[in-house]
């Protein structure tokens, strides 16, 4: 454990104070960034209360994700760069704002999420190793990790855990103790190449459950015993980019934790658990929480609260927007003009439901991909890839962000043939995984297949006696209608190197070739090409999950 000391002369309030600002899964969302410190700087108040006593500790938690996709490129203005950097240099800036605001005994501790790795570990620690916070690496199995422990030597902010000490306001020889502790979670089996993470494997997360995180419970009990050993009435605060079930499961299994800051699920809930704070911190810098507690007299940790501050209704902090604009300026000028409807909005709805959002970018695609495959009869899209909306006036930076949800290696397409009845067995095993975890077991959307998962989800429960098939339906090219899938047909279909890697495809996989073009590829040659006007058409507006 790596030991901070503030040592702090008396003051007069009761014992000491812990504030703590948090977010989670920005998703490299860095042109929202300046209503998000501006949120903070608005409340900075009620969020570091007592800030500039010399016996209050100043927080800044970041429970993963702030970096996304990081090997992308298209930027306008500074072509050279790519999302990696942009967001590296956002995390420095935005850290040292708010340390502006605070000026006091802050610091920043950083989790590592799953997308933080989507272009590999080096990429991402070799980034964290210059930023202005502490890394907390908990769950990384050191021993087979020879990235991170080469890094360790050199640079002091990668450590195992964070403690820090705070001074008593009244006696000298009282001092308060905190350590941070990070998570990551562990379904990245193939993403990381000089680091292991206890437990790690190809499960989803949905699927983990406590056997298979032993190794992570093990070594968190070990990092806190080790602190409460020293420091019996420490607190203890967890950044987790897990999701919340799993947090739950954390803290059955850790129980002396006193504060879970969860991320990776998106959810915004607050929830106890015998005894344990658990804080989930929502995503796309829509909310900022705050945590705060006191040390009372007797070294005892009391008066535990929290609130949420939403974000969208805040000015912006003019000293992150000038940045914004200064590295931006291409990029921040409109560029869209929307016919037929005002906004192409994304929510999580695109993971489990018909939007009109997804129906435009699969058609958008196989449009595109059509000048060069025209017998091409759909075009396949993980929900989960899509992370951003267009509206009028959408900026390069809004266009960028869309299929930000795959690294670039993993968005390559492929096209391939695959048999009617082969089709409806991989739709009806999508959706009713679907079905199980809406929000996490995503749709594939599809641009000319219509997809009944009302009926599937009736099949499934025995409630209904059509087939699969009946549920899964084609679009004529000549008459534009839907129409039953032909079991024996050969159907040309595109889709991603992620989403044939999965073994629901296992039998279909060697069918496919690369077309060395990805959906971000052909969606801006279609829009570019149309000069960025965006037609929401009948197609666009019809039902292709029912």
């Amino acid at each position: 454990m790596k030991l901070t000391n503030f040592n702090y002369p008396q003051v007069g309030f009761k014992a000491a104070q812990v504030n703590i600002v948090a977010m989670s899964d920005n998703h490299g969302n860095v042109q929202n960034l300046p209503q998000l410190v501006g949120t903070i700087d608005k409340n900075k108040g009620d969020i570091f209360k007592k800030a500039d006593e010399k016996s209050t500790l100043n927080m800044f938690a970041i429970a993963g994700d702030f970096f996304m996709n990081p090997h992308k490129k298209g930027y306008m203005t500074k072509p050279e760069l790519s999302n990696g950097d942009i967001q590296a240099n956002f995390l420095n800036k935005v850290v040292n704002t708010v340390k502006g605001m605070v000026k006091n005994n802050f610091d920043t501790v950083y989790s590592l999420g799953n997308h933080c790795y989507d272009g590999g570990d080096e990429f991402v620690f070799n980034k964290l190793k210059d930023e202005p916070v502490k890394t907390l690496v908990t769950n990384v199995d050191l021993e087979k990790s020879p990235l991170v422990t080469g890094l360790m030597k050199d640079y002091k902010n990668i450590v195992k855990s964070q403690v820090y000490e705070v001074q008593d306001d009244k006696n000298p020889n009282l001092k308060h103790d905190v350590m941070f502790v990070g998570v990551t979670i562990p379904s990245l089996k193939g993403k990381l190449t000089k680091t292991e993470l206890y437990d790690n494997c190809n499960k989803k997360d949905t699927q983990l459950t406590e056997n298979d995180l032993q190794g992570t419970f093990a070594v968190l009990n070990k990092e806190v015993e080790a602190f409460k050993e020293k420091h019996p009435k420490g607190a203890v605060v967890l950044l987790s980019h897990m999701g919340a079930p799993i947090s739950k499961m954390i803290q059955k299994n850790v129980p002396n934790i006193n504060v879970i800051l969860n991320g990776h699920d998106h959810t915004r809930d607050n929830a106890e658990q015998g005894g344990t704070i658990i804080n989930s911190l929502g995503k796309d810098n829509e909310i900022v929480k705050s945590v705060n507690f006191r040390f009372n007299d007797d070294g005892d940790l009391e008066d535990v609260g929290y609130n949420m501050y939403i974000t969208e209704n805040s000015a912006p902090d003019k000293e992150v927007k000038t940045f914004l604009d200064k590295n931006f300026e291409e990029d921040v000028k409109p560029l869209v003009k929307m016919h037929g409807a005002s906004e192409l909005e994304y929510s999580d709805k695109i993971r489990y439901a018909n939007t009109e959002l997804t129906n435009f970018l699969t058609s958008t695609v196989a449009e595109e991909a059509r000048k060069e495959i025209p017998d091409l009869d759909s075009v396949a899209l993980q929900s989960s890839y899509v992370r951003g909306g267009i509206k009028e006036g959408s900026t390069n930076l809004n266009l960028l962000k869309i299929f930000d949800g795959i690294d670039v290696e993993s968005q390559n397409l492929n096209v391939g043939n695959v048999k009617g009845n082969q089709l409806v067995d991989i739709i009806s095993k999508n959706v009713k995984s679907n079905l199980e975890a809406p929000t996490r077991n995503t749709l594939i959307q599809w641009s000319d297949f219509q997809v009944n998962r009302t009926m599937i989800e009736q099949i499934s429960k025995g409630e209904s006696k059509n087939s699969y098939a009946d549920a899964v339906k084609c679009r004529n090219q000549q008459t534009g209608k839907f129409e039953n899938i032909d079991l024996n047909k050969d159907y040309k279909i595109i889709l991603s190197n992620k989403i044939l890697s999965k073994k629901d495809f296992k039998e279909v996989k060697d069918n496919f070739k690369s077309i060395n073009k990805n959906y971000d590829d052909f969606f801006r040659a279609n829009i570019k090409g149309k000069n960025y006007e965006v037609n929401v058409d009948n197609k666009v507006k019809e039902q292709r999950v029912l």
